[in-house]
């Protein structure tokens, strides 16, 4: 029996495979449309797909891009100037591209940043189903800890440090100042590749992966957190996270042992 189980999981791991390995044909005749493209994964997505071929729609938010990008490219990659909190320059874009005649394949990448993400996902969710009777495909990449500009320790030290001044002192005894000098993530994958790979095969293959986790931390430590029970899931959590000087927290086996051994007298339902 556990053969037969293991011999399954192989015939649909070499299943997944072989559909994977189909490309789209004619790439150079294809249009990728990017946005964020002054720095990081977008940037280094636009250099990529241009080496290999594609039509880029390069969307960067200031001048400065746009100039490094055409320097650094061919003339298969076009660049506009994209501010996504700004309509006017959203429609300016989305013009441009309908001169272009793009259809076909959105990618969303959304950033790691809680609510954000979960609202990003949930549209991601609702849009794949929806555009796929058009013959559009949504995708989701949702990667782990990478070296970028955004996740910068002593940027991030320093935007806490800003917020640290600006809390009353009542929170601030709450929380201790050793707080903030605990466990911030340092272990940060340099290899961009990682995910701009995930990117390439989002839009290059003909059967792409509805959800990309590129990572070590992304698909060995979130994805089976994520299948977990939720409280076990935040013990993992909260072992491994900076505690406030006020904190009563202790190890827990159960929900319930969490709020007894918490000692909360008020307990938050959210529905």
């Amino acid at each position: 029996m556990i053969l037969f189980i293991l011999g399954l999981i192989f015939l649909l791991y070499a299943f997944r495979w072989v559909r994977e390995l189909k490309q789209v044909p004619n790439i150079s005749e294809k249009y990728v449309y990017i946005t964020g493209c002054d720095t990081g994964f977008g940037n280094l997505l636009a250099k990529h797909l241009d080496i290999l071929g594609f039509c880029v729609i390069a969307g960067c938010y200031t001048e400065k891009g746009e100039d490094e990008l055409n320097k650094a490219c061919s003339t298969r990659l076009s660049t506009v100037q994209l501010d996504v909190t700004d309509n006017n320059s959203i429609s300016k874009a989305t013009d441009f591209i309908k001169t272009l005649v793009v259809f076909g394949r959105i990618s969303i990448i959304g950033g790691p940043y809680c609510i954000s993400k979960h609202g990003v996902e949930a549209f991601n969710d609702s849009l794949r189903i929806n555009m796929a009777q058009f013959g559009v495909k949504v995708l989701c990449i949702e990667p782990g800890c990478f070296k970028t500009g955004v996740t910068d320790i002593d940027v991030i030290l320093n935007n806490v440090q800003k917020l640290w001044d600006r809390l009353p002192q009542d929170v601030k005894d709450d929380y201790g100042s050793i707080f903030l000098k605990n466990k911030f993530v340092k272990m940060l994958d340099g290899d961009l590749m990682k995910v701009v790979s995930c990117m390439e095969h989002a839009v290059a293959a003909v059967h792409p992966r509805t959800r990309y986790s590129p990572g070590w931390d992304a698909r060995l430590f979130w994805l089976l957190l994520s299948y977990l029970p939720t409280c076990i899931a935040d013990a993992i959590i909260l072992k491994n996270i900076s505690k406030p000087k006020a904190s009563v927290y202790k190890p827990f086996l159960c929900c319930s042992e969490l709020l007894y051994k918490a000692g909360y007298s008020n307990v938050l339902l959210t529905m």
